[in-house]
């Protein structure tokens, strides 16, 4: 099953580059993602579990119907208001800049506090303890200020576009825009979250790649900065928390390998699920869904903070194959792959076509495409995808949405 599961995915990541010439095509990044993994999986020794055959067909189920539904809704005829098809509304964009900067230093600054708060010996340990906190509903230990909160909203979502905006965009290196270039940074650092720091330097490559301002030999230069400072930052997480040591091999093999045999133990064990059907897959819809039946109560751990298997090296991140399979079966790894697919081309679409606001969100959302091998990031973090597309859109929008004209492309 392997090597014919290595043919398809060849095929794929071939039809995908031929019908689009791109590296961050939906369908390029899919089957290439999950072509390089298992090669790296079967050709390595890292002493991880060998995958059943159950695996490769999931894979299969995921990787096929998503491919073939980029292309196709690629090419099929959509439409995009002239109320947010133009370029920044330099209004909203004069008023905005003065407070992203306030809202970076606000927002990096509570990040301290509460990093002190929990580990005052080792900060970025702390913010990753309030982090996980959060996500495990603890989020009364220690709070952020309901005034402080739309600050921090800004500093997570409304930076990062109007950075790439200005920057890979309208090419404006002002004073300005390095302060906010390292505000930028430093917050995204001070997250210390592997995920979030690869989001930022994959959303830059995928904007200057969409604008054809850079060269793909540099591509690799960035991303093995990119990968530096995720290892780096793992590795002062843990001081004085597991030991000072460190090794390589065990990074990859944990973060970047172990998900797989992880979601393969999940084909072979019994449910998680302790609701409904849908309760991981639509995690973030949970209260709304309580409004129309109480008696909903949803997973006690959606985030899986303590399912832990073993591969043997212990792991709680399955894929993103995981929510789909462990709600619906095989049937949902289709359906989920063609909707996710069919958005992700319609996106690239609009976004080689030229409008500003297809780039920003397409650049935003490629991090989720390169870390399906690490765990579902669209659906898991809904409300802050939702809320990267809504600060796309208050960028680029002018007047109402009445008598709009709409242009087809």
């Amino acid at each position: 099953m392997f090597w014919t599961t290595i043919g398809i995915l060849f095929l794929l990541l071939a039809v995908s580059y031929f019908f689009t010439r791109s590296i961050i095509h939906p369908g390029v990044v899919t089957s290439g993602i999950w072509l390089i993994l298992l090669l790296i999986y079967n050709a390595a020794d890292f002493e991880l579990y060998k995958l059943s055959d159950e695996f490769y067909q999931a894979v299969l189920s995921w990787t096929c119907p998503f491919c073939l539904a980029s292309l196709i809704n690629q090419r099929t005829s959509s439409f995009v208001l002239h109320s947010i098809a133009g370029d920044a509304n330099a209004v909203t964009l004069s008023r905005i800049k003065p407070l992203l900067i306030f809202a970076l230093i606000l927002a990096s600054l509570a990040l301290i506090y509460r990093g002190m708060l929990f580990n005052s010996s080792n900060i970025f340990n702390g913010i990753r303890q309030a982090s996980v906190a959060t996500l495990s509903g603890d989020e009364d230990a220690i709070p952020f200020p309901i005034w402080l909160k739309p600050f921090v909203e800004l500093a997570n979502t409304a930076a990062l576009p109007v950075c790439m905006y200005m920057l890979v965009i309208k090419k404006d290196w002002s004073r300005y825009s390095k302060i906010l270039l390292g505000l930028l940074i430093f917050f995204f650092l001070l997250r210390s979250n592997k995920n979030v720091i690869a989001q930022i330097g994959l959303a830059f490559v995928c904007l200057m790649l969409l604008e054809q301002t850079i060269a793909k030999k540099k591509i690799l230069n960035i991303l093995i900065v990119m990968m530096i400072v995720m290892i780096g930052v793992s590795y002062i997480r843990r001081l004085g928390i597991r030991g000072d040591g460190f090794i390589i091999t065990e990074f990859i093999a944990q973060y970047l390998l172990a998900p797989l045999p992880a979601f393969d133990s999940v084909l072979h064990s019994s449910s998680l699920i302790e609701d409904f059907h849908g309760e991981y897959t639509f995690r973030a819809f949970i209260k709304i869904i309580q409004i129309f039946n109480p008696l909903v109560v949803g997973n006690s751990d959606p985030f899986n903070l303590g399912n832990w298997v073993f591969t043997p090296i212990p792991v709680n991140v399955y894929t993103v194959l995981f929510p789909f399979y462990e709600d619906f079966g095989y049937t949902g790894l289709v359906c989920f792959a063609i909707i996710l697919g069919g958005i992700a081309g319609i996106l690239y679409k609009h976004a080689i076509k030229g409008y500003l606001i297809s780039k920003l969100i397409y650049s935003c959302m490629f991090y989720t495409l390169v870390f399906q091998f690490f765990a579902d990031n669209f659906f898991q973090f809904f409300w802050t995808n939702m809320t990267y597309v809504f600060f796309c859109i208050m960028l680029v929008y002018r007047g109402g949405f009445r008598n709009e004209e709409k242009l087809h492309v």
